[in-house]
């Protein structure tokens, strides 16, 4: 079964007054762990800004594919003061 990204939103465990991105990964088992080359989000990454939550339902550039058995990761690139994001996503099968 095939599925694929319709949908993030991060929500912090408080606000930011900086530009909050966790960047997301996806990579294989085989080439685990997944480093900033796995990257799914192009140039349009979750973003808070100057909030504590958003959403993103267009994901324009994204790799929106995911198959059985990848490893989706996440890694904060920037904050100042948030110390937890928390990555909704949802999925639709294909």
């Amino acid at each position: 079964m095939a599925i694929k990204h319709a949908f993030t939103s991060p929500k912090a465990d408080g606000a930011d007054t900086t530009l909050v991105r966790p960047a997301n990964w996806n990579a294989t088992y085989a080439l685990f762990p997944p480093a900033d080359i796995d990257s799914i989000t192009a140039s349009a990454p979750p973003t808070i800004s100057a909030a504590q939550k958003s959403q993103d339902s267009t994901l324009t550039g994204w790799t929106t594919a995911i198959a059985a058995g990848d490893i989706l990761a996440f890694n904060v690139d920037s904050c100042a003061t948030i110390t937890r994001v928390t990555i909704s996503i949802r999925v639709t099968k294909t």
